[in-house]
Order: C-alpha cells, then sequence, then structure tokens
C-alpha cells in the first residue's frame, strides 16, 4: 500500500506549468497601437471589436491596452 495522500498524488500527476510568454504579431502590435493613438482610453465595445478582429482573448486586450498606455504617461511629465 503506498504511503502517499491523495492530495499528493494529484499533486504529482498535475505539476504546475508555467505560461508560455507570448508575443503578438506584428499586425495585431499595429492595431493596438493605432487604436490608442485615436483614443488613449478605449471603450469596452472598441476593445471587444479589436478582440475579434485579432482573434485574441479578452484577457489579452484588457491587458495589453494599460500596459502599453503607461509609456503615453511618464512622458508627458
Amino acid at each position: 500500500m503506498d504511503d502517499v495522500s491523495g492530495n499528493d498524488q494529484v499533486a504529482a500527476d498535475n505539476p504546475r506549468r508555467k505560461k508560455r510568454y507570448h508575443r503578438h504579431a506584428l499586425r495585431q502590435i499595429q492595431e493596438f497601437e493605432a487604436l490608442l493613438q485615436e483614443c488613449l482610453h478605449p471603450g469596452e465595445k472598441q476593445g471587444l471589436r479589436l478582440r475579434k478582429r485579432l482573434c485574441l482573448e479578452t484577457r489579452q486586450v484588457k491587458f495589453w491596452i494599460p500596459n502599453r498606455r503607461t509609456p503615453y504617461y511618464s512622458s508627458s511629465w
């Protein structure tokens, strides 16, 4: 009989995998940049249209825009 508890066995069978870094394609980056040139704070509808057009997940658009917007604020000081 094994001395491994049920929780330990699950952890051994399913080790956590590190998420792979995802680099966007040049076309996707250009679309993001064009959107930010037009408006620094795009609305939900604009984000949804961009997500569908670029075939991205909502989280990717949701996090990319604020991260990319940061340099605009620091350069304006």
